[in-house]
C-alpha cells in the first residue's frame, strides 16, 4: 500500500469572483488530494461494513474467468490461436476493467461504475465476434471492426449482449438524466439501493464475462459449465442448472431485484 506523504503548509486558496453578486468562492488546490486521501478510506470502511459479503461473492465468481486467463497466457507457446492471443489480453484489460468498477463504488462513487462496465460488454462482444467469425483477426488489426457489428455477432451467441449494451449505453455511456443528477461520493448506508444495484449490475457483469471466457478457450477447457462441444467442432450453448445458480448469485436475497430475471 502506498501513503501519499504530505506536508503540513499554509495554502493558498484559488478564487473565483461571482460579478453579479460580487461574491467570491475559494477552494483549496489540495481538494482533490484531499478527497483520495482523506475520505476515500473512511467511504471504503463504510461499504465493507455492509457490503463485504458482496464483494467476497463477486471476487469467488470472477476467479473462474482469470483462471482461465491466465491458462490462455500459459498456452501462448504451445497451441494458442492468433485470435486467442488476441482475446486473452481483451479480457486480461476487460477483468482491471471491471476491478476498476468494484473499486469506484467502493469509495463512495454510484454513477461512474455503470460506465465502465459498458466498455467491458464492448470488449466481451469483440471477443464473441472473434469466436465466430473467420476473419475477425484480419478485421481487428487493421481497425475495421466496429462495435455495431461485434454486438450484432455477439447477440446472435448470446441474445442477452444487445440488451445489456442497450441499457448500459443509454443509462451510463450517453448522457442521460441520471448524469443530470448529482451523485456525491459519500459514506455508505445498510441496505442502501445504489449501492445494491451497483452490485447486481456488476454481478450480471461478472457471470456474462464468465460465459465469454470460457467460450474464447474452449480448445483447452475440460471442464465447461456454459457450452457443449457439438458435432464437427460447433459449440452449443448450454448452460444447465449452471444459468439457475447464476440467476441466484445475481438477485441474491434483494426484493427490489427478484422477478427481474
Amino acid at each position: 500500500v502506498h501513503t501519499v506523504k504530505r506536508e503540513r503548509t499554509a495554502v493558498r486558496g484559488i478564487t473565483v469572483t461571482v460579478h453579479r453578486e460580487r461574491q467570491r468562492v475559494v477552494i483549496n488546490p489540495e481538494a482533490l488530494l484531499n478527497q483520495l486521501v482523506r475520505e476515500y478510506p473512511s467511504i471504503a470502511e463504510s461499504f465493507d461494513q455492509y457490503f463485504a459479503d458482496n464483494l467476497k461473492a463477486i471476487s469467488a465468481a470472477h476467479a473462474r474467468s482469470m483462471a482461465l486467463i491466465a491458462a490462455a497466457f500459459q498456452e501462448f507457446h504451445e497451441d494458442a490461436s492468433p485470435a486467442q492471443q488476441i482475446m486473452a489480453v481483451l479480457l486480461l484489460n476487460a477483468s482491471d476493467t471491471v476491478v476498476s468498477a468494484v473499486g469506484l463504488l467502493r469509495v463512495g462513487h454510484r454513477l461512474q461504475p455503470g460506465i465502465l462496465l459498458r466498455n467491458v460488454i464492448e470488449t466481451l462482444s469483440t471477443v464473441a465476434y472473434m469466436c465466430v467469425v473467420p476473419d475477425a483477426v484480419d478485421e481487428y488489426k487493421s481497425g475495421a471492426l466496429k462495435s455495431q457489428r461485434t454486438i450484432t455477432k455477439a447477440n446472435q451467441v448470446l441474445p442477452m449482449f444487445g440488451r445489456m449494451y442497450g441499457f448500459f449505453s443509454e443509462r451510463y455511456a450517453h448522457l442521460s438524466e441520471m448524469h443530470g443528477s448529482f451523485h456525491q461520493p459519500g459514506r455508505y448506508e445498510a441496505g442502501e439501493k445504489g449501492a445494491r444495484a451497483n452490485l447486481a449490475l456488476i454481478r450480471v457483469v461478472v457471470v456474462l464475462f464468465k460465459m465469454i471466457a470460457e467460450l474464447a478457450f474452449i480448445t483447452w477447457v475440460d471442464d465447461p459449465i456454459y457450452w457443449r462441444r457439438a458435432e464437427g467442432g460447433a459449440v452449443a450453448f448450454d448452460p444447465g442448472e449452471a444459468m439457475e445458480a447464476d440467476v441466484r448469485f445475481i438477485v441474491g436475497d434483494d426484493p427490489d431485484l427478484k422477478g427481474l430475471l
